[in-house]
């Protein structure tokens, strides 16, 4: 419409021109009459180019008030958006594209997106979406990751679109931008609680299939065993009577050791239990604690060394016996046969290093096993016929890791397994 206004207005303006050149020529040949009557259609034309010009002036107003409306719009857009040319560099951006990189607007300009894309994949992904948006005429989105001029990266979703004019002619490729890293943490700690859940019904399994053993075995041997003792009440019998207490015994002691690892366990998940290191003499600890193992198997061969000249050490006494005696009590039950039990202290010089050193050769730990070994609860394929709770080594690892240390191991089935703990002294000077 108001190029059909512009139009009229050109038009009237050369007729009025035209009727001026002619004017000389024509004032000779008319009368007064005729003189006129040309200046009241003069007057007449110059009203209407008056009229004209003041539409265009009102209709270049109102242009004017309609690009800065929508110039407006677009620049205070709450979403980020960029202008591109063919070429692919930015021909304009609003206030919140230039926030979210952190350039200013005028610094934007005349730049291509890649030089904000981290790294060739990012970088690539861009030129996918920008040719996929050019193939298919329609506006498409991705994901992809952006730089900040400071450094830092966030995760955007882009979607974009060619723009043409009315004859169909490309114009510009217009995206608009959103930071989504929000969004993506939010997923992130979703999926994480997921796969917290996921290990928490795991580990829900595993203690009912582990207590519906554990349990019933030797609380079916107490029943038994006690109702074999009130039977063998004679006294030739005795022998049979001390046989079957010997049972029960050991089965309540088994219990009682399954309920102290759960006791265990819940005291050191809600950190009650603390490194306190004393000073006490290395070598006669380990002799001692040894010893006791000794009286108790008689178809193990139990070998003790230190290597170090120091003997005197300074860790926390009480949670260093409960580590040696799960791994000695494994060492013991997981060689049924008997065979030999290597124990290995030692301190190396111009070290506060502890390692301690527990080697059997009993079933060993399957390979395909061992990265979940120290899981609660997990116990490997071959342990299945033995008794256990799979607690202990979690409850070593735990431990150790109160005490700053660290416990690794190696093993091959049916060659045996060998555990190392390297745990540090406090140093004396400190401590006092």
């Amino acid at each position: 419409m108001e190029a059909i206004k512009k139009d009229n207005f050109i038009d009237l303006r050369s007729k009025a021109e035209e009727k001026l050149k002619k004017l000389p020529k024509l004032l000779r040949r008319m009368s007064a009459d005729d003189i006129l009557d040309l200046m009241h259609e003069l007057h007449v034309y110059q009203i209407e180019l008056e009229m004209q010009n003041e539409e265009l002036i009102g209709a270049q107003h109102r242009l004017e008030q309609s690009y800065e409306k929508y110039s407006d719009l677009f620049d205070l857009a709450p979403i980020a958006y960029f202008i591109f040319g063919r070429d692919g560099l930015i021909l304009n951006v609003n206030y919140t594209g230039s926030k979210l990189l952190g350039i200013e607007k005028r610094q934007l300009i005349g730049k291509p997106l890649s030089v904000f894309l981290p790294g060739r994949e990012g970088q690539d992904s861009f030129f996918h979406h920008r040719n996929l948006v050019f193939e298919s005429e329609t506006s498409q989105n991705c994901e992809i990751k952006m730089k900040r001029r400071n450094g830092s990266t966030f995760y955007a979703m882009m979607e974009s679109i060619v723009l043409k004019d009315e004859a169909g002619r490309f114009t510009h490729f217009r995206s608009a931008i959103i930071d989504v890293s929000k969004q993506k943490e939010q997923e992130r700690t979703i999926e994480l609680a997921l796969q917290k859940e996921k290990h928490l019904g795991e580990l829900k399994s595993r203690f009912i299939a582990m207590a519906s053993h554990e349990f019933r075995t030797p609380l079916a041997t107490i029943l038994s065993s006690l109702y074999l003792v009130e039977k063998y009440n004679s006294q030739h019998l005795e022998e049979k009577r001390l046989k079957h207490i010997h049972k029960i015994r050991s089965s309540v002691q088994g219990l009682g050791d399954i309920l102290n690892d759960f006791l265990s366990l819940g005291q050191i998940e809600k950190g009650n239990i603390l490194n306190n290191p004393v000073h006490f003499d290395l070598v006669h600890f380990m002799k001692e604690l040894v010893d006791e193992f000794k009286s108790n198997s008689h178809i193990h061969t139990f070998v003790y060394r230190h290597r170090g000249g120091r003997l005197d050490v300074m860790m926390d006494k009480k949670l260093l016996k409960i580590c040696l005696n799960n791994l000695l009590g494994n060492a013991v039950k997981y060689s049924p046969e008997g065979g030999k039990i290597e124990v290995t202290t030692e301190i190396k010089k111009d070290t506060v290093d502890v390692c301690f050193h527990v080697k059997d050769n009993g079933i060993g730990i399957p390979e395909e096993d061992q990265p979940q070994i120290f899981e609660q609860f997990y116990r490997a394929r071959n342990a299945d016929a033995i008794q256990g709770t799979g607690l202990g080594l979690n409850i070593i690892k735990k431990l150790v890791s109160i005490m700053r240390g660290d416990i690794r191991f190696t093993s091959k089935e049916n060659k045996g397994t060998n555990f190392a703990m390297v745990i540090p002294q406090i140093n004396p000077v400190l401590k006092r």
